[in-house]
């Protein structure tokens, strides 16, 4: 699962496959070391488990069960690591919450049914610090996504883009692609960790930082 050897113990271990969260830390300065967790996302959390809380605290309920699923032989080849684990759900305007689209037919009525209309993205995170003790909080931010062509939608579905990303897109991308989609609050919440607030909490712990070209406060 890790090739870090036990003289060179990371600080920060991030159970995460994804190269985005891990790229939102290194520009605050962090340097993560990234493991393959052996849990999976669920592409559909409303069917995920039998006790997920409705609305945001889903995303918090996701990440400390993933942080519970951390095998012992994993922490104990870490002792001295903070162990981040996180979770990001979207919350439709219906209230239900919003999965990981399957098939391009699924990534295109998800689209379909948030253009137009503003919904909710909820960033759970969970650490596991050194004691074994527990941190966890979740941040939201409000997404307004405008009106996208449905020639446009049609065109993005037949690509691979949406694959493995909640709602069907990624902000930064469909951003950058010049789609009319808006935020209020930290955008590192939508893109998968709220740095906004985790950033200090870091620091806090004692998380050495490093400068960056883009690394802001």
């Amino acid at each position: 699962m890790s090739d870090a050897s036990p003289t060179n113990e990371p600080r920060l271990l991030l159970a995460s496959r994804s190269p985005r969260r891990a790229q939102l830390l290194r520009e605050k300065g962090f340097k993560p070391h990234q493991i393959t967790p052996d849990f999976q996302d669920p592409a559909d959390p409303n069917q995920a488990f039998d006790q997920v809380p409705e609305g945001p605290e889903a995303a918090l309920y996701l990440a400390e069960h993933k942080a519970a699923q951390l095998p012992d032989s994993l922490i104990s080849q870490f002792p001295n690591s903070v162990i981040l684990t996180s979770d990001t759900v979207g919350v439709a305007p219906n209230g239900k919450l919003i999965g990981t689209p399957e098939t391009p037919d699924q990534a295109l009525a998800m689209l379909q049914s948030l253009v137009g209309r503003r919904h909710t993205i909820a960033t759970g995170v969970c650490l596991r610090l050194p004691d074994g003790t527990i941190e966890s909080f979740v941040d939201t931010a409000s997404v307004n996504l405008g009106q996208v062509p449905e020639d446009e939608l049609l065109r993005y579905v037949g690509t691979d883009q949406w694959v493995g990303k909640a709602g069907g897109y990624n902000l930064q991308e469909r951003q950058d692609a010049g789609w009319p989609i808006t935020v209020e609050g930290d955008p590192g919440t939508v893109m998968g960790l709220p740095m906004n607030r985790l950033t200090p909490l870091l620091t806090a712990l004692g998380i050495p930082r490093e400068p960056h070209p883009t690394a802001t406060d």
